[in-house]
């Protein structure tokens, strides 16, 4: 149940070293496993390549087998710069919570400002879905130019809506969206 490949590399990129250019992007690594008991790929002392430069080092890597279906873990983080707010980073969690129901929590934080919970979650129902996006900080307000004025204060979003199909004709439905303030949502781009 376990295969194992030592200095291996992967890539999706139509490989061109004969002609001297390396794949565009490129993941290698001392020792790949794939565990068919877990569906998991390991990786130890992986290097992530971009035009044959090594980006980033990783001593231990691993995500799911593409068969193993849904599973939680951290997604691909996001890396933002913006004149208001500095530079950003944002981290998301995906949490797998049953069958038809998830949640991704999504931590950002910018250099400027105080740190914002982005909170997304999703249940299916036999006939119709449900969706929450949300996101909570505790900060002032600030300009254009990034300085920050007034108290601190609980700012925040909620949407949310819903469809549910009553039978093959008929079907209802809702929708919210409320924020803290005017001008939350342009802020901090939601």
């Amino acid at each position: 149940g376990i295969n194992a490949l030592d200095q291996a590399a992967y890539t999706a990129c139509e490989v061109c070293e004969d002609q001297g250019w390396p794949p565009t992007w490129s993941l290698r690594a001392r020792r790949v496993v794939l565990n068919e008991n877990t569906k998991t790929i390991s990786y130890r002392d992986a290097v992530f390549q971009i035009a044959g430069v090594p980006v980033l080092y990783l001593p231990y890597f691993f995500h799911p087998d593409p068969s193993a279906g849904r599973r939680s873990g951290l997604l691909v983080p996001n890396i933002e710069f913006s004149n208001r707010t500095g530079p950003a980073y944002t981290q998301p969690y995906y949490q797998v919570l049953s069958d038809s129901a998830d949640i991704t929590v999504a931590p950002t934080i910018y250099t400027r400002l105080r740190p914002v919970l982005n909170v997304d979650a999703r249940k299916r129902f036999y006939r119709g879905n449900v969706e929450i996006k949300s996101s909570f900080t505790y900060d002032r307000d600030f300009d254009n130019d990034g300085n920050r004025f007034g108290e601190d204060m609980f700012r925040g979003h909620l949407f949310g809506s819903g469809r549910f199909d009553l039978n093959d004709r008929w079907s209802t439905g809702f929708g919210v969206q409320a924020a803290s303030d005017d001008v939350y949502l342009r802020q901090y781009g939601v």
